[in-house]
């Protein structure tokens, strides 16, 4: 029984290793890591530069522009789903005039979101206790590039280019390095972070409209073929993006609000802990490639769905585990060398905090598999743990520790309850 069971192994972990799957996760992650490499250092430089105090307000502000950027996530899993789907098909008429009605659905989104945002400025500038306009300016100018840029990286991932999803990956990262470093350094001010998010935007756009347009003429400009007048239906694509949208805003709300807690609840500590958080927060570059890949095969071969979600689920927990010895081991060298101890502290919940935050980059891969299956059970967990957490950081905030075993607390509690989820689909399943 027990050669069984070891060789059925075997068979599974070599049809992993020899699957589509592992080949672009494996291409994509190394890409991803890299790009988690570039911003560390990124991060690292500018930290040292500003120190623990501007980074403390920086820091937070980019938690906050990532939760704005929620819509422009789940739009990109819409989009992407759809056009998996059209072109493992071959319906290349349906997929114009699905670009042309995407495009127009997220000019509406862009004027929505900005509107908001500027009539909630006075809010904004209370809670982060900034008194100045212009860095709201910025997030708000940066929100709206996000949302621009989807369509275009949703026929990226969509088409499983590799190339190009490296080329966009290479240009936004490097150029926000060197412009960002250059102008932190001349400036001696957080805005040099936001001018060079600002120009990578443009750069990475300028790079995306070229590929747009080279797929556009080889595949979109002559094209015939009835029209799936359904599948253009706005009331469709606006029921999966309001699915997709609840399951991404629940996890990036749950995942980044920590942070900014933390700069309400202990201020003087904010830049210690965000420094921290970066770094626990950096799995989920290895959990966002295997999700970039899976989406698309998961949308061509729902039929095998959870056999690749098996798979998967098994190749990033292989991964995880390894950058989490690396967090726990490595703990002192990293703030005492390559902080140079400007972020006094940090060692004594680095390794803490890595372990707490292990089950988000897990949970994170769950939500493609939910929103592909179209099911509320994802975001009802997440909000729950939503609530756990703050209530906990409510109660418990004394220091760094304590919010940090809240995170875990929480994190912790919701993958459990996936895990049940999934595991008792596969038994009745099996059965």
């Amino acid at each position: 029984m027990k050669k069984a069971f070891f060789s059925r192994f075997n068979d599974f972990f070599g049809e992993l290793m020899k699957s589509k799957m592992f080949f672009n996760s494996a291409v994509i992650s190394t890409v991803s890591i890299g790009a988690g490499f570039v911003n560390f250092l990124f991060t690292l430089i500018i930290g040292r530069i500003l120190g623990k105090q501007q980074y403390g307000v920086i820091a937070p502000l980019l938690s906050f522009f990532l939760i704005v950027s929620l819509p422009a996530s789940a739009l990109q899993m819409v989009f992407s789903k759809d056009i998996s789907s059209l072109l493992s098909r071959g319906t290349f008429s349906t997929l114009k005039e699905y670009i042309v009605r995407i495009f127009k659905l997220v000019l509406f989104f862009i004027i929505i979101i900005e509107s908001l945002l500027f009539l909630s400025l006075p809010f904004l500038k209370s809670y982060f206790h900034l008194n100045e306009n212009l860095t709201f300016v910025f997030i708000f100018i940066l929100s709206g590039l996000t949302l621009f840029i989807i369509p275009f990286n949703s026929l990226i991932q969509s088409r499983e280019d590799l190339r190009a999803y490296i080329i966009s990956n290479v240009i936004a990262n490097l150029t926000k390095f060197f412009v960002g470093v250059t102008l932190v350094y001349i400036l001696s001010t957080y805005f040099g972070v936001l001018i060079a998010l600002f120009i990578s935007q443009g750069a990475l756009i300028s790079f995306l409209l070229f590929d747009f347009f080279k797929f556009r003429n080889k595949n979109l400009a002559s094209t015939s073929g009835e029209v799936e007048k359904d599948f253009l239906r706005i009331d469709r694509i606006m029921k999966s993006f309001l699915n997709s949208f609840v399951s991404v805003f629940a996890f990036q709300l749950f995942s980044y609000m920590d942070t900014i807690l933390v700069r309400h609840y202990l201020p003087e500590e904010s830049g210690v802990y965000a420094m921290v958080a970066m770094l626990g927060k950096a799995s989920f570059y290895i959990a966002s490639s295997v999700s970039f890949v899976m989406l698309p095969l998961m949308s061509k071969d729902k039929k095998n769905m959870e056999k690749s979600n098996l798979k998967a689920l098994l190749f990033l927990t292989l991964i995880l585990l390894s950058y989490i010895f690396v967090l726990v081991f490595g703990g002192n060298f990293i703030s005492s060398v390559l902080f140079a101890n400007k972020f006094i502290g940090m060692e004594k919940i680095l390794s803490l905090y890595g372990f707490m935050f292990l089950p988000y980059a897990l949970i994170s891969y769950f939500v493609n598999y939910y929103v592909i299956k179209e099911k509320l059970f994802y975001s009802i967990t997440i909000f729950s743990g939503i609530l756990i957490q703050y209530f906990g950081m409510y109660f418990f905030h004394a220091d760094l520790i304590q919010i940090s075993l809240v995170v875990g607390f929480s994190g912790g509690i919701v993958l459990v309850v996936l895990l049940a989820d999934l595991l008792l689909f596969f038994k009745k399943k099996l059965q």
